[in-house]
């Protein structure tokens, strides 16, 4: 091969390697007013907040947006449970499988089904 094409092709997959770094960001930041929004709640309204958005990011299915969501959900989440309203947790445990099935990533998805099965043991 000739170096133009092998400077052809390095131009490229840069290019998409560029283009693949800055969707993901995106991403993750079409959801940051959303996951503050969560955080701004207390008790059972942050369990109530929570759900729509997980919801949302499982049906997007973008690992990288659940794994920052999560990031900043986990610990708060924890902490709301035991005021999340009875009515409310079927539905928090059907989100919550569907994130950790958007997950390719093992610990994330283990993290996300630790908190799931605290809420039905």
């Amino acid at each position: 091969m000739s170096a133009g094409v092998i400077l052809a092709l390095a131009v490229a997959i840069a290019v998409a390697i560029a283009i693949a770094v800055r969707s993901g960001r995106r991403g993750v930041a079409r959801h940051r007013d959303a996951i503050r929004e969560v955080l701004a709640h207390n008790g059972a309204g942050r369990c109530l907040a929570a759900i729509p958005l997980l919801r949302t990011l499982a049906a997007g299915g973008d690992q990288q947006a659940i794994a920052a969501a999560w990031e900043a959900l986990e610990l708060p989440l924890v902490q709301a449970l035991p005021d999340c309203p009875p009515d409310a947790k079927p539905e928090l445990v059907v989100v919550l499988d569907a994130c950790a099935q958007a997950c390719s990533n093992r610990e994330l998805t283990k993290r996300i089904m630790t908190l799931r099965r605290s809420i039905y043991p």
